[in-house]
């Protein structure tokens, strides 16, 4: 059923029996064969050899933990009693806490953001980038806090000459990262999908929350810094580009549901109206023609998170 691995030596031809370490392709080895034995039941997801089943009520689960023990039984897989968890209300999952309605950093991730100190070497900073890289979208204005820890690597610099802005830019995202951050987890069934966004000369924000029962509930964030030819855009083209950005960055969320889009650029009313778009126009139209949204106009005003996100670029802690 599976593609087998082989290496030879001294004439002599070698299989692995276990997912060995240090392979790009063993993650997806592994991943492979539980996709295909559960494939077909409903509210499982699952990830190398981690497998979680998700119901609203414990008769439900009881359910469908028997449909998942049946298929490991029908493929000889068995289960470590003491790595096996059931009728949880709160679970840790790739590095965050999920609760009923929500999700936030997993606070044992989180203790060692604490402890960073400025690195002495450039592998060091990547160490750290990818590390807060992971947890972006609980931190509003990611892209621009972050912004002078990148620029430290770019042109592949052989040393670090560290500054108080990169100071500053690094204390900011351990505060952010350690004030509890918590998301609201998306309904698909009821709640209505928003994406409000905003633009200026430093970069582009938007934050996708959901209205549920009343309550507008925010669901992520989302920011970027300007590349230099963005940053001669006009004010229209710089608001479509932030939303073409933005709708095909939380596109997985809103595809085959109507949202609404919030602005402050009247202008963006006639996206759907040009009668003969040309060039990148044209290309960022096609993007998001296939998504239903109702527009909402803001004004600068009005639109104060998205701004604080597009317009920010550090805030000492």
């Amino acid at each position: 059923m599976f593609l087998k691995q082989l290496f030879q030596q001294q004439n002599v031809a070698h299989e692995y029996l276990r997912v060995p370490f240090g392979l790009k392709t063993s993650s997806s080895a592994l991943c492979r064969p539980l996709l295909h034995l559960l494939r077909g039941l409903s509210n499982i997801i699952h990830f190398v050899n981690d497998v979680i089943a998700m119901d609203k009520d414990a008769e439900d689960h009881l359910v469908t933990l028997a449909k998942v023990f049946e298929k490991f039984r029908e493929s000889n897989l068995k289960c470590r009693p003491e790595k096996v968890n059931l009728f949880q209300t709160k679970l840790k999952f790739l590095g965050v806490v999920v609760t009923q309605g929500q999700i936030s950093p997993d606070p044992e991730k989180i203790k060692s953001v604490k402890n960073i100190k400025p690195p002495q070497t450039i592998k060091q900073l990547r160490g750290i980038l990818g590390l807060m890289s992971y947890f972006r979208k609980f931190i509003r204005n990611y892209a621009q806090i972050v912004k002078p820890l990148t620029d430290l690597t770019r042109g592949n610099p052989q040393k670090i000459t560290w500054s108080k802005i990169a100071q500053d830019s690094l204390d900011h995202l351990k505060k952010a990262l350690t004030s509890e951050p918590i998301l609201s987890l998306p309904d698909f069934q009821t709640g209505q999908f928003v994406v409000t966004t905003d633009t200026s000369n430093k970069g582009i924000g938007a934050i996708l929350s959901q209205i549920i029962n009343g309550e507008e509930r925010v669901i992520a964030y989302a920011s970027r810094t300007l590349t230099s030819g963005e940053s001669n855009y006009s004010a229209t083209q710089l608001e479509l580009l932030s939303i073409i950005h933005h709708l095909d960055k939380f596109r997985h969320y809103l595809v085959g549901s109507k949202f609404k889009l919030r602005s402050d650029q009247k202008s963006l009313q006639y996206l759907q109206t040009f009668k003969k778009p040309s060039g990148i126009l044209a290309r960022w139209i096609l993007k998001i023609q296939d998504l239903n949204y109702e527009f909402e106009n803001l004004k600068g005003k009005q639109n104060t998170p998205c701004d604080y996100l597009s317009r920010f670029r550090i805030i000492l802690p």
